[in-house]
């Protein structure tokens, strides 16, 4: 199962690279708006949702940090997975299976919507 949630992770980090690249990304705004759907889908308080919050940016901020050191893919790739299990462990000690579950499929859902520009120009994709 960690697996899985490494490799939906991997997939949303990496859809957000177009983002990453612009000057104006900024991971602490992306995450925001990512926790107003996160928030009520995994019915946390304000607590919970703050220190979930604070997981994810500290290890999107790591992942950013890697990229910047021009690796080759498979080293990328290996200490990304490092991040993931990392980050997994953090967010299992805060999350319940079930939550953790729901946050699987939330991250899916961003990656879909990431990938799918018709969903992002509200229907009006590239052509």
């Amino acid at each position: 199962m960690k697996r899985i949630f490494f490799f939906v992770f991997i997939g949303f980090i990496t859809l957000n690279t177009v983002k990453a690249q612009s000057p104006n990304f900024n991971p602490e705004e992306v995450i925001s708006m990512q926790m107003e759907k996160i928030q009520p889908a995994l019915d946390l308080d304000n607590l919970e949702a703050i220190l979930m919050k604070n997981i994810l940016i500290k290890y999107t901020k790591e992942r950013m940090a890697l990229r910047g050191q021009n690796l080759e893919r498979e080293v990328l790739m290996e200490r990304n997975k490092e991040i993931s299990e990392k980050q997994d462990a953090e967010l299992s000690e805060l999350l319940s299976e079930e939550q953790l579950e729901k946050f699987k499929k939330l991250q899916e859902e961003f990656r879909n919507r990431n990938a799918n520009p018709a969903k992002r120009a509200g229907g009006a994709g590239r052509m």
